[in-house]
């Protein structure tokens, strides 16, 4: 059934789902070559307000980045109801970042 109904799945794909978190760890070498992380490290929650989504990230400090140091940042969002997937997403420009002691 799975090469009827999932056959992206059913060959292997492993980004065809099912999903398990709405975060997901990608890393890329360059345009179109988006792959999962080896370790997923991250975690994350959304919700719905009166004006958009507030939306927090959760994951450990890369290496090399130390807490007070200042980089920058960018996000891709697919919304499914838009029928964004694939390379059809919202992304962010790069937005200042920076990295503050956690408690």
């Amino acid at each position: 059934m799975e090469d009827l109904y999932a056959p992206a799945r059913s060959v292997g794909y492993v980004r065809a789902g099912p999903r398990t978190s709405a975060v997901e760890d990608l890393v890329a070498t360059g345009p179109g070559t988006p792959a999962p992380a080896g370790r997923a490290a991250s975690e994350g929650k959304g919700m719905r307000t009166g004006e958009g989504w507030a939306v927090v990230l959760v994951r450990p400090l890369p290496e090399g980045l130390r807490r007070g140091a200042r980089t920058q940042a960018a996000y891709a969002v697919w919304e499914g109801s838009q029928d964004e997937v694939g390379a059809k997403k919202m992304r962010s420009v790069w937005i200042p970042l920076l990295v503050e002691a956690g408690k």
